[in-house]
């Protein structure tokens, strides 16, 4: 009784509408005019992992060829992909999102241009390596985190009169 119950429920819902990601975008906000409130509530998912890197000596830096440099000596934290996160700031044109609930730590992200995706921000881009400020240190991104995008689950709600068979 009870599975023939869960069967009919996820059969409705398989019927009029699904869940997908969705990678948030500047055109997205619009399309659908989300607020600030509503941005602030919903959960997101990183698309890619995030990996930063702070050596105790305060001036590592990036040589010309690339390699960061760095002693070591070097805290190194990752953020994987899938992670889940809640937004701490909601601006313009860009989200602070918060993945670990046990630091006051977060990393902004934002769009490049109108369309793209909201990317891992850094203050400035040297060689693929990004320099960020988190949970009140600088950090340096490893190549490739500046791809990781944030993204929500996207309830598409279908009604029975857009439905048709092909």
């Amino acid at each position: 009784m009870v599975s023939r119950l869960l069967f009919s429920v996820l059969s409705v819902l398989v019927l009029t509408g699904c869940v997908r990601q969705t990678v948030l975008t500047n055109s997205f906000r619009q399309e659908y005019k989300l607020t600030k409130s509503t941005l602030e509530n919903v959960e997101y998912t990183l698309t890619n992992s995030i990996v930063l890197y702070r050596a105790n000596d305060p001036d590592a830096k990036v040589s010309k060829d690339g390699v960061l440099v760095v002693s070591k000596n070097q805290e190194v934290i990752r953020i994987p992909e899938g992670s889940k996160g809640k937004a701490v700031f909601v601006g313009v044109d860009k989200i602070g999102v918060k993945f670990d609930e046990t630091c006051d730590c977060f990393l902004f992200f934002g769009s490049r241009n109108a369309q793209g995706a909201y990317e891992l921000l850094a203050e400035e881009w040297e060689n693929g390596h990004g320099k960020v400020t988190y949970n009140n240190k600088t950090y340096f991104a490893s190549p490739g985190s500046g791809k990781a995008a944030i993204a929500l689950s996207v309830y598409e709600n279908k009604s029975r009169s857009q439905q048709r068979t092909v």
